[in-house]
């Protein structure tokens, strides 16, 4: 996997950027939302998930006192987080790093390879609604960040990251009236998405079993979308993991 390395100066512009990014992102996705600018709305999505990836493979969360430090993230990711710089960030960055993003553009893929998942526009319906239901909780970023809680950041950013490029990328905030999705997410960040959302879902249900009287009804509900979960994890899906 390429890599490419930044001095420190570097770093810090491209991460004070980034987290003018991040403060804004919730408002800004949401808007596009509501207004069903779904274009919009993938723009701000994939934006902020390489910024994420990017922040996460290398770059780092909080103060950096090293003198250079290198990203791991993978090639498509670092070159649309370059290409995606604003201006004040460019002309101070990009001159410095043009050269080694044109030779990491070269490990991108040139063709995108289909996932052998298929998944139906019922199950499309489905994870479009589990994923806005997450997202609801994107504020958390900019609350863990406000915090310092480095730890839950990056985990914050991990499921954020895959949640959001799914989205953008396949799902692209409503599901296909008819015809069968077969994502070009990378398998990996579609997998983890779906385990991210058990997760979500299994902790939901745990809160809820502390309210006796609604415990019954709501763990039937939780139940189904567990069931919906796993099957979309087996079957065609085998290939992404077990």
């Amino acid at each position: 996997m390429p890599t490419l390395t930044i001095t420190r100066t570097q770093r810090d512009l491209v991460y004070e950027w980034g987290l003018g990014l991040l403060f804004g992102a919730d408002a800004a996705l949401w808007s596009a939302i509501d207004a069903e600018e779904w274009s919009k709305a993938s723009e701000v999505a994939l934006r902020l998930s390489d910024f994420l990836r990017v922040v996460n493979d290398g770059l780092g969360w909080g103060p950096h006192h090293g003198e250079s430090i290198t990203l791991s993230a993978p090639a498509d990711v670092l070159v649309r987080w370059f290409d995606g710089f604003a201006p004040e960030v460019e002309g101070r960055v990009r001159r410095d790093l043009e050269a080694e993003i044109a030779d990491i553009q070269l490990d991108v893929p040139k063709n995108i390879d289909q996932s052998q998942l298929e998944v139906t526009p019922d199950q499309q319906r489905f994870l479009v609604r589990e994923i806005l239901t997450r997202l609801t909780e994107l504020d958390g970023l900019a609350r863990c960040l406000q915090a310092e809680e480095w730890s839950d950041m990056k985990a914050y950013a991990e499921e954020f990251s895959d949640l959001l490029r799914f989205m953008a990328e396949d799902l692209h905030w409503r599901p296909r009236r008819s015809g069968i999705l077969r994502p070009i997410t990378p398998p990996d960040v579609v997998q983890r998405s779906i385990r991210y959302l058990i997760t979500s879902v299994s902790e939901a249900r745990r809160v809820s079993e502390t309210h006796a009287r609604e415990a019954e009804e709501e763990a039937k509900e939780f139940q189904e979308i567990e069931d919906r979960f796993a099957e979309l994890l087996s079957g065609p899906t085998k290939h992404l993991g077990g």
